[in-house]
């Protein structure tokens, strides 16, 4: 699965956070794998 999200860098902490909380890859077993691009 691959979640792709577009925010703005100082919102990329409380993005992560907030897709994590809706598919439900907050707890503490699931590992995800954060890539900051820069859109170029």
């Amino acid at each position: 699965i691959r979640i792709s999200v577009v925010t703005r860098i100082d919102d990329v902490k409380s993005a992560v956070q907030a897709v994590h909380s809706a598919f439900g890859l907050d707890s503490d077993s699931d590992e995800a794998v954060v890539y900051g691009g820069t859109g170029r």
